[in-house]
């Protein structure tokens, strides 16, 4: 039997350089829990990447920033249990010889189904960021038409109230603007 040395400090995991078979599986063990939590957290978050997709689709800004708020909960348990997968997964292909075939072959199934999860919540944020931006200059594109509208109203409004409060005072608008100009 081949033995590991390892540096794990996590959760009662320290393997001395002579692991033993029983702490080759308490660490395979360990790393299946780790991993199926991992999991879990990533099922949360593409449920909220979809939910969110959904929300800047319906221009819901509300519940967006309250979908974002939890999601950001979400990230946050995910990232506080990567050291401890990172310690797990030190030497993993050399852990791995030592297990029986198909067990080390669920563990690469587990790890690698993560990485891939992972990979698609990332490529599904990405275009809902190229989607937000484009719902952002829309958003700013009809607020400069709205500003522009009501500046043009406004000026439209007093020009009118203005014609029709000098003419009932019986003052010419032309000779008003230039009154003070000479000539």
């Amino acid at each position: 039997m081949t033995m590991v040395s390892t540096n794990l400090s996590t959760n009662g995991f320290s393997p001395s350089p002579n692991q033993t078979l029983e702490g080759l599986d308490a660490w395979a063990s360990r790393l299946r829990c780790v991993l199926d939590d991992r999991a879990a957290l990533l099922a949360e978050l593409q449920a909220a990447s979809e939910q969110q997709d959904e929300i800047i689709e319906s221009r819901d800004a509300a519940r967006l920033m309250a979908l974002m708020a939890d999601r950001q909960v979400v990230v946050e348990r995910f990232v506080s249990g990567q050291p401890e997968l990172l310690d797990l997964t030190t030497s993993l292909e050399e852990r791995l010889a030592q297990l029986p075939p198909v067990a080390a072959d669920e563990i690469r199934h587990r790890v690698r189904s993560l990485s891939e999860g992972l990979s698609r919540i990332t490529d599904r944020d990405e275009l809902s960021q190229v989607e937000l931006r484009r719902a952002r200059e829309e958003a700013r594109a009809e607020l400069n038409r709205a500003t522009t509208g009501a500046g043009a109203r406004a000026a439209y409004g007093a020009r009118v109230h203005g014609e029709r409060g000098a003419r009932a005072s019986g003052h010419d608008l032309g000779r008003s603007v230039f009154a003070d100009h000479k000539g």
